[in-house]
C-alpha cells in the first residue's frame, strides 16, 4: 500500500479485502502439500540456481520453467509477496480478523448512529 497516494491509501487500510484475502491465500497456502518438480539449490555454490533458491522443471506449457513459485509453502508465500505485498508471509490470522472485526464494528456503529439521528430529528424511516 505504500505506493499509493494518499487518498486513495486510506481505502487500502479501511476496505476489508486487504485483510480478508491476505489471511485466506496464507492459510490455503499453508496447508499445500510440497509440489513436485521443484528442486532446491544453493545459488552460492550453484551458478545455475536463481537467487530464489528453487529450480522448477518445465513442462508443456512452460518449457523453460519460469512460472513456477516454489515447493512448498514458505517459497510459495515468499515469491507472490514479492509480487503482491499484500499477501504475507507469516501468518497474521489474528490481526487479520481483528482488523475485520473493526472495521465490521465501525460500520455498524456508525450505522446505527444515523439511525438514531434520523429518528431524532423527527423523520420516519422510510423503507
Amino acid at each position: 500500500g505504500e505506493d499509493i497516494v494518499w487518498p486513495i491509501r486510506g481505502f487500502y487500510y479501511v476496505l476489508p479485502l486487504k485483510w480478508a484475502l491476505s489471511t485466506a491465500v496464507y492459510q490455503v497456502a499453508s496447508a499445500c502439500p510440497d509440489y513436485e518438480g521443484t528442486v532446491e539449490c544453493d545459488g552460492a555454490h550453484d551458478p545455475l540456481c536463481p537467487s530464489r533458491g528453487f529450480l522448477c522443471e518445465g513442462t508443456e506449457e512452460d518449457p523453460l520453467g519460469i512460472v513456477c513459485f516454489g515447493r512448498n509453502s514458505s517459497q510459495i508465500m515468499t515469491s507472490l509477496h514479492h509480487t503482491f505485498p499484500a499477501f504475507s508471509v507469516h501468518d497474521n490470522l489474528q490481526r487479520d480478523v481483528f482488523a475485520l472485526l473493526l472495521i465490521g464494528g465501525t460500520f455498524k456503529f456508525a450505522h446505527v448512529l444515523f439511525l438514531h439521528y434520523r429518528c431524532r430529528v423527527g423523520r420516519q424511516i422510510e423503507p
